[in-house]
């Protein structure tokens, strides 16, 4: 741990995404990282649960808030919902104040719509898509 990072100790469990483009990787034993992209990993979190939350979290926030600059009100269509970035997406943007709609395939869809009360689902036998914007555009 540098000298200057106050915020954590030799020996705390931490996560994060380490800055790769333009540098030598991150496959090692030991990673020398900012302390700015650093966090400390929640308790409840196994440690292969916390090093999947950087890479699809950080995708569904550049998706949605970073690129998409979606706003309160507005209405999001999230493909793959029951995926990691689909996931995290759907969570985001209802947290936003976005109307959310998902895709997926009805089998897994039953694992998102537990995660955040949404609607309507769109599946690929349910509905097709000219159907589905006919119906919600009116």
């Amino acid at each position: 741990v540098g000298e200057s990072v106050t915020d954590f100790e030799v020996g705390n469990e931490v996560y994060y995404s380490p800055q790769i483009f333009g540098e030598s990787g991150s496959y090692a034993q030991y990673h020398v990282a900012d302390a700015g992209i650093v966090a400390l990993k929640p308790s409840n979190l196994s440690h292969i649960e916390a090093a999947c939350f950087p890479l699809a979290g950080g995708t569904a926030w550049d998706c949605l808030v970073t690129r998409g600059n979606l706003q309160v009100g507005e209405s999001v269509l999230i493909h793959a919902g029951a995926g990691g970035v689909g996931s995290i997406a759907i969570q985001l943007a209802k947290a936003m104040g976005a109307y959310v709609l998902q895709h997926a395939v009805l089998k897994i869809s039953i694992l998102s719509k537990t995660l955040v009360q949404i609607e309507p689902l769109i599946t690929r036998t349910k509905i097709t898509r000219k159907l589905f914007i006919r119906k919600q555009m009116g």
